[in-house]
């Protein structure tokens, strides 16, 4: 009597489909250990007490101050776009200005949203913001980052035009 080898090959194209959605998934997702710690040159030290300063990318400018209180730290200050972007585009789609606590490794604890705002002149003065955040146990340092869009203004026939821009710690 033949053998029915229908049962085997419906068998075989299971296991070659699952190795298959396995292997992208595995392509397409970017390991634990892969990440890497944010360099020291991105860092701003906790344990200098009450951190301030300002802190500059080719887009932004942050001036920033801070007040730890036990587990809490308190962030406020004021951020201002550089010529780069408020010499061209007058109008900010959206901004928004997160803030990464970091371990002595460098690597990402918590992060947290210190500015959301949209739809304003970038060339009206700087944002304020001030926002008290919990500060995650083993966090040494900070890292600031941004993204936000912006477009010209239409002039005549001039067709506007729109950049996004953006920072993340380098990874």
């Amino acid at each position: 009597m033949p053998r029915n080898s229908e049962p085997c090959n419906t068998f075989r194209l299971a296991v070659l489909v699952v190795s298959a959605l396995l292997a992208l998934n595995s392509a397409w997702s970017s390991p634990a250990w892969a990440k890497s710690a944010v360099p020291p040159s991105e860092r701003i030290a906790l344990s200098d007490g009450n951190p301030s300063g300002t802190w500059q990318t080719d887009d932004v400018a942050v001036d920033y101050r801070s007040a730890h209180t036990g587990s809490q730290i308190e962030f406020s200050g004021q951020v201002s776009f550089t010529d780069q972007v408020s010499a061209t585009f007058n109008t900010v789609d959206y901004f928004k200005l997160t803030i990464a606590f970091l371990d002595v490794q460098g690597n990402e604890l918590k992060s947290s949203e210190l500015l959301t705002k949209s739809n304003f002149s970038s060339r009206a003065g700087g944002l304020d913001f001030s926002k008290t955040v919990s500060l995650p146990q083993g966090a040494s340092s900070f890292a600031f980052g941004y993204s936000g869009q912006a477009h010209s203004a239409s002039i005549g026939n001039a067709i506007p035009f729109t950049k996004s821009f953006s920072h993340k710690p380098a990874r």
